[in-house]
C-alpha cells in the first residue's frame, strides 16, 4: 500500500486550496468560521489571513485546526498546497502511525462493506419471511370473518361494558374531586410555608437584636455607671430585671 509521501509526490496534479478543504470539513461539522476559530483557539482574523493566504500556516495552528475538525493533520493538509511541508513538521515516526491507521481503518471500512452487503441479502431474506407473513395474516383475516359472523349473543358483552364505563365515570369523578382538594392543600401548604418562613425570618431579626442588646449591656457594664446603665435600658423595659439581679 502506497504511503502518504508516496502518495503526495504522485498526487501533486489533483491538489485542492485548504481553505476549500477547511470549508468542506467544518460545514460537515456544521460550524462557521468564527466558531471554528473560537474552537481551535485561533484569532478569527489571522483564521481568515491563514485561509487566504496573506500569512504562514503553523505547525500549531494545524494541529489545533485538526483536532476540531475530527482529522489528523496529515489528512487536513493531504493534496493542498501545505501538503509538501507537512513532512518538516511531523516526525517519520507520526507519519508511519498515521498510516497505519489510515490502513487500518480502510481495512475496517472493507469489512463493514463485507458485513453490508451479508445485511442486504439478510434483509431479502427477512422480506420473503415477511411476504409469507402477509398472506398468512390474510387467511387469518377470513377466519376472523367467519368467527364474527358466528357471534350472535353479545348484549351482555355490551350491558357488562357499559357497566364499566360508568364505573369509569365515577372514578373519574373521584378523581377530579381528590385532585381540586390536592390542590387545595397544596395551596394552603405554600401559604403556610410562607408564612412559617416569615416568622422564622422575625425571630432571627428578633435574635439578631437580643445579642446586640446583650454586647451592649455586657459593655455597659463594664464601661458606664450602673445608674446610667438602668436609665438608658429603661425604654427596653429591663431595667427592673437588672435591678433584680442585683
Amino acid at each position: 500500500m502506497a504511503t502518504y509521501i508516496d502518495n503526495m509526490k504522485q498526487e501533486k496534479g489533483s491538489m485542492v486550496h485548504f481553505a476549500d478543504k477547511v470549508k468542506a470539513l467544518r460545514e460537515k461539522q456544521g460550524l462557521s468560521q468564527a466558531e471554528l476559530a473560537e474552537k481551535a483557539g485561533i484569532n478569527p482574523t489571522a483564521l481568515s489571513r491563514i485561509l487566504g493566504g496573506e500569512r504562514d500556516l503553523k505547525p500549531s495552528h494545524a494541529r489545533s485546526l485538526a483536532d476540531t475538525l475530527g482529522v489528523t493533520v496529515m489528512e487536513l493538509l493531504h493534496q493542498t498546497e501545505h501538503s509538501e511541508v507537512f513532512a518538516g513538521w511531523v516526525p517519520t515516526e507520526e507519519l508511519t502511525v498515521s498510516q497505519q491507521v489510515i490502513d487500518r481503518q480502510a481495512t475496517e471500512l472493507d469489512s463493514l462493506k463485507i458485513q453490508l452487503e451479508g445485511a442486504k441479502a439478510e434483509n431479502a431474506s427477512l422480506n420473503t419471511q415477511l411476504s409469507q407473513l402477509f398472506k398468512r395474516l390474510e387467511g387469518a383475516d377470513m377466519e376472523n370473518a367467519t368467527l364474527k359472523g358466528q357471534i350472535a349473543n353479545f348484549e351482555s358483552i355490551r350491558t357488562e361494558l357499559n357497566q364499566a364505563r360508568q364505573a369509569i365515570a365515577g372514578l373519574t369523578g373521584e378523581k377530579e374531586r381528590l385532585t381540586s382538594q390536592l390542590e387545595r392543600l397544596t395551596v394552603s401548604h405554600q401559604q403556610t410555608s410562607s408564612q412559617l418562613q416569615a416568622h422564622k425570618s422575625l425571630i432571627h431579626q428578633w435574635q439578631i437584636r437580643a445579642n446586640q442588646l446583650n454586647n451592649d449591656l455586657i459593655a455597659a457594664r463594664s464601661n458606664v455607671a450602673p445608674a446610667a446603665i438602668l436609665s438608658a435600658l429603661a425604654g427596653f423595659g429591663i431595667a427592673k430585671m437588672l435591678e433584680e439581679d442585683r
